[in-house]
């Protein structure tokens, strides 16, 4: 059970963690995700399993498996659920867990994502191709140079954005080609739009961060981290970047004259590798972030001081992914022995 090893119960108090786990899915929680109204969680893990759980009752509700490993989780603005895996499958299913659609490609999808607002377009990276899956059913499938790894759509739903080796490469709906490619002479593990629509960042296998204005592609690089970058988060307004790298978590503004020749916050007191962040959602304590960590531990950091952690538990288990409730006031977190968790977090 997830408790207060080593921290303070001031500490201790900012974080609620939930006795026990809401649901154990076998194997490491490779992606969490909330319904758009907050009355549903979903996870999927490397065992396979899916689950959608009721975050008032705990109820659960079992989906079908994807064989090898559950990768990714998405909600629909309508509260429609997708899945993908190693199988390559991408499963779509309704708010009680029964089956809608679902699509077969070649390789193994492990990034989806849904157009805000209406329309009910989702993204999905499978293999080394991109599928636009229209409300009606319509598949659009376009081929890229590389597998993807991240996808992800402008704040507007007009066009999607794919990462892969050599570059983001955007796509309309209806369109045959790419509309737009933004070129990167490397490997990019993790794109995200910015909630302002005016950036995207990404993170490469070489260790660094480009930032691009959306729509002129105009480039900024942060380099100089220790790894590859796979956790991107920005804040509410989409004017500051997180970046997770191995043991630390850095902070960018984008305020005034941006971050050209000036040096990140730095979020202290991180005892093992940054596996999971996010920011907290638009409303009161807004320029929060949560982290999970390989050493076990959930830690919350406030928007001012981000030298310690305003609070932290120890769950016993390294912190794979995490997800803010939409209120802000809750966080769900998947462990790497595949439970669950749900603790109230106070602003």
């Amino acid at each position: 059970m997830p408790g207060g090893s080593g921290v303070s119960g001031l500490h201790v108090a900012r974080i609620a963690c939930r006795a026990e786990p809401l649901a154990e899915l076998g194997d490491r929680i490779a992606s969490v995700a909330w319904a758009s109204d907050g009355s549903a969680l979903a996870a999927g893990s490397l065992s396979g399993q899916v689950v959608i759980s009721d975050p008032t009752d705990g109820a659960v509700i079992e989906l079908a498996a994807h064989e090898l490993g559950a990768l990714t989780v998405a909600w629909s603005p309508d509260r429609r659920l997708a899945s993908g895996g190693q199988d390559g499958i991408v499963r779509i299913v309704d708010r009680t867990g029964e089956a809608l659609a679902e699509h077969k490609g070649s390789g193994w999808c492990e990034s989806l994502a849904w157009a805000p607002g209406g329309g009910g377009c989702l993204g999905a990276a499978v293999g080394a191709q991109v599928i636009l899956w229209h409300d009606g059913g319509q598949l659009e499938t376009h081929d890229a140079p590389s597998t993807v790894a991240s996808v992800a759509w402008s704040v507007d739903g007009r066009r999607l954005g794919a990462a892969a080796y050599g570059g983001i490469l955007w796509f309309e709906r209806g369109r045959a080609a790419p509309v737009s490619a933004f070129e990167w002479k490397g490997s990019l593990l993790a794109l995200s739009v910015s909630p302002s629509g005016k950036l995207v960042a990404v993170g490469t296998q070489e260790g660094s961060v480009r930032v691009h204005r959306l729509w002129t592609g105009d480039d900024l690089e942060m380099s100089g981290y220790t790894g590859r970058i796979t956790e991107l988060a920005w804040n509410s307004s989409g004017d500051v970047l997180s970046v997770g790298d191995a043991d630390s978590v850095t902070s960018w503004t984008f305020r005034g004259r941006g971050p050209a020749g000036s040096r990140p916050d730095v979020l202290g007191g991180h005892g093992g590798r940054v596996l999971s962040l996010a920011c907290a959602p638009s409303g009161r304590g807004a320029e929060r972030i949560i982290t999970g960590c390989a050493d076990g531990r959930l830690r919350l950091y406030s928007g001012t001081d981000r030298s310690a952690p305003l609070a932290e538990i120890d769950v016993g288990a390294a912190v794979a992914s995490l997800a803010w409730s939409p209120t802000g006031d809750s966080v769900a977190f998947g462990d790497a022995e595949g439970r669950l968790w749900l603790a109230e977090v106070a602003p």
